[in-house]
């Protein structure tokens, strides 16, 4: 995201209903967990100073006992002050001071803000499952070609129903399950599918084994599948994107795509849609709209002309051009088709570096005809019965096809396309230094910059004069429209069973949590993925935007997750709190306020360091 999109997009945000309501929510939960402390403290006799909503300067508020209950300059959460909690301070060891308290209700003050926390959620989660909660279908779109679930053999459509015993009742569980469990290399995945009905319609529950790969941009361990699209095609547009502009409104149904037309999963139409759009080419679209106030639905041709939009970085518009078999999976796996082979046709059409697959799947020829070159082993063909639109699909998804060396495909309308580089032509050089495979070359795109690059080209066999091509500012095709996905409302058939969903889910962000914690000291996932307050409120606005059910839902994450933080054996957490009453209990008597305050000194420098590394992770993953 640039800047000028990134500010603009908080601008939006900080000025909206629903900031409002993510700002009190995160404060609600803060304050409910000082709440807790409030009451505890008060049952144990301890003096109670301070009771505020917000930090900072008091604004107002008013005196009743011995407590000030203030309203602060900052509003988000609050804190509460106990007389005689801060070592070094002014304590007098008074009756009603906290230090002059047994360890037992010492403990019990410092547990009450993480039990508040846990209670809310195991109370809200269950009245938030008897009304319901929406969330993404656990349902699959695309896998990754050559990736974990492709190689698995999930096809598009398949739902998943549990991964090691675990129930997923949505997209969005998937993939926290895969990123923490207990699968490292060699050990897979036990999966519960419901796999696509087929030619018959019949759907059938069959279990699957995927063995997660280790994703470094990420952290963690991926199965690469995205979530389906929207079963009836409908879309989302943006307010005043290009594609708004033309006429286009969110909840449209897509039926046709630059004249690529279709039903179901594996229809073509996300395919065309992609392909489309990374061209920036101009879109043809069909949709169909509902009627609403007396107004029949209504059938709409509309033209979307993309906006450019400047990014980070220049390029010159090559890509790699994907003939290399990476991977073969059913139904091809008993072809003669070795990895390493290229591939140079598809139904006698030469491939283009990016295999036509609309076109394939259109023919309505009884069989598929792929035509091969392996080194050394010369040209072959392999032919496969293909009856119907599904099983020509079938055969083409079960090839992976990855870079072949450093031949390149031209995009339309870029320097390398003026410059008269051609589908299938090979990179020998740039700027004189040999290159061997794509990763080089755009590693050497990527260093020149701005600068511009000479390459050494090779056409059938034959090398071309030097081609000089002058680097331009990155821009990516703006068009504000994308499929919507694929939702369902959770929704518990009674009292038990809300109880029984609610539970589950909080005592699953537990484990969450737990496991987190152990995969990153054990450096089986990277600590980029901690997030922080930049996170939450983004997040918490997009559930705003969805239902105010989808927003509660993740407080309630939030909040057991402010529990299961605070435990944490950190001075200033209730954790470091309780970590010093068990010295003290061992010891026999308290630490001395010296040994107190460095430890909070301490303590303070690791969650000020945690607070900027969380901090520039978010702005890392949402701006840069």
């Amino acid at each position: 995201m640039d800047a000028v999109s990134a500010l603009r997009s908080i601008f939006e945000v900080v000025f909206s209903l629903g900031f409002l309501e993510v700002l009190f929510g995160v404060s609600f939960l803060i304050l409910f967990h000082e709440f807790g402390h409030y009451v505890v403290a008060r049952l144990a006799g301890v003096r109670v100073e301070t009771f505020s909503l917000g930090f900072g300067p008091r604004l107002l508020g008013w005196k009743r006992g011995p407590t000030d209950y203030r309203v602060s300059a900052v509003p988000l959460g609050g804190y509460v002050k106990l007389a005689g909690e801060s070592p070094g301070g002014e304590g007098t060891r008074a009756p009603d001071e906290l230090a002059s308290k047994k360890a037992r209700w010492r403990a019990a003050i410092f547990l009450a803000g993480i039990a508040f926390n846990a209670l809310l959620t195991l109370v809200l989660f269950p009245i938030l499952f008897a009304a319901g909660v929406p969330f993404l279908e656990p349902l699959v779109g695309e896998t990754a070609p050559g990736g974990p679930a492709w190689r698995a053999g999930i096809d598009p459509g398949t739902r998943i129903l549990s991964i090691n015993e675990t129930p997923i009742y949505s997209f969005e569980q998937i993939r926290a399950v895969v990123a923490l469990a207990d699968s490292g290399e060699g050990r897979p995945l036990r999966m519960r599918v419901r796999v696509p009905g087929g030619e018959e319609g019949v759907e059938v529950e069959k279990d699957v084994e995927v063995y997660p790969e280790w994703d470094p941009e990420q952290g963690f361990r991926v199965i690469q599948v995205n979530h389906a699209a929207d079963r009836e095609h409908r879309i989302d547009v943006e307010d005043g994107s290009p594609a708004f502009l033309a006429g286009l409104r969110s909840g449209d149904r897509l039926v046709s795509l630059n004249d690529v037309a279709g039903e179901g999963v594996l229809s073509g139409l996300l395919d065309e849609l992609a392909r489309a759009t990374r061209g920036g080419e101009p879109l043809r679209l069909r949709v169909l709209r509902d009627g609403k106030d007396g107004v029949p639905p209504s059938t709409l041709e509309i033209e979307v002309q993309p906006r450019k939009r400047e990014t980070k970085g220049f390029q010159v518009g090559i890509a790699p051009f994907l003939a290399r078999v990476r991977a073969v999976r059913e139904p091809l796996r008993d072809a003669p088709i070795r990895e390493g082979d290229r591939l140079l046709e598809i139904d006698g059409r030469k491939i283009p570096g990016d295999p036509d697959r609309r076109a394939a799947r259109a023919s309505t020829d009884p069989s598929l005809v792929l035509a091969f070159e392996r080194e050394g082993g010369g040209r072959y063909t392999v032919e496969q019965p293909a009856p119907t639109p599904r099983a020509r699909a079938r055969l083409i998804e079960a090839l992976a096809l990855g870079s072949d060396g450093t031949r390149v495909v031209p995009i339309p309308g870029l320097p390398a396309e003026r410059a008269g580089i051609q589908p299938g032509d090979r990179i020998a050089s740039i700027d004189g230094k040999p290159v061997e495979r794509w990763e080089e070359i755009f590693a050497a795109i990527s260093r020149a910059g701005s600068n511009p690059i000479r390459l050494e080209v090779e056409r059938d066999g034959r090398r071309l004069d030097p081609i000089r091509i002058e680097p331009v500012r990155r821009t990516e095709p703006e068009y504000g429209l994308q499929p919507r996905p694929a939702t369902h409302v959770v929704r518990a058939s009674g009292l038990a069973s809300a109880c029984a969903l609610g539970w589950r889910a909080t005592f699953g962000e537990v484990q969450n949590f737990a496991l987190a914690i152990r995969r990153m000291v054990r450096r089986e996932m990277s600590a980029t993925n901690l997030s922080g307050i930049v996170s939450i409120v983004s997040f918490s606005y997009r559930f705003t935007q969805i239902s105010f059910a989808k927003f509660l839902f993740f407080l309630g994450v939030l909040s057991v997750n402010l529990a299961l933080i605070n435990l944490l054996p950190i001075p200033l957490l209730d954790g470091g709190h309780l970590l010093f009453l068990a010295i003290e209990k061992v010891k026999g008597s308290p630490l001395s306020e010296r040994a107190l305050t460095i430890a909070q000194v301490a303590g303070l420098v690791v969650i000020g360091g945690l607070v900027l590394f969380v901090t520039w992770n978010d702005i890392d993953k949402l701006f840069l």
